[in-house]
């Protein structure tokens, strides 16, 4: 299926974090008339910044007192840290569609 941005190119969105990969993927979707793929991906999406950036970095405060949440750099770091991976994933995920 045709595409609006292709793969290849998305993975130089990857330093604008994964919310970049993840709005690209889904006009991608509904280019190609892919609803179903839109709510998953928009699921998954809520669901790594609900987990990963929010409770996880909110427990290692208060569990160990590790500073995320009140120091910039750490934080900044950490959300990189989880935000390759999911912008990796998505475009897997379109690739795995035969989106190109």
């Amino acid at each position: 299926m045709k595409t609006l941005i292709k793969t290849e190119f998305q993975y130089f969105l990857i330093p604008l974090t994964y919310f970049a990969v993840w709005f690209v993927s889904s006009i991608n979707y509904l280019y190609c008339g892919m609803p179903i793929k839109i709510i998953k991906s928009t699921a998954i999406a809520i669901l790594i910044g609900v987990v990963f950036i929010i409770l996880i970095p909110l427990y290692l405060n208060e569990l160990l007192g590790w500073e995320f949440v009140n120091s910039p750099i750490l934080f900044w770091i950490y959300f990189y840290i989880v935000s390759i991976p999911a912008s990796i994933y998505f475009i897997k995920d379109q690739q795995k569609n035969n989106i190109q």
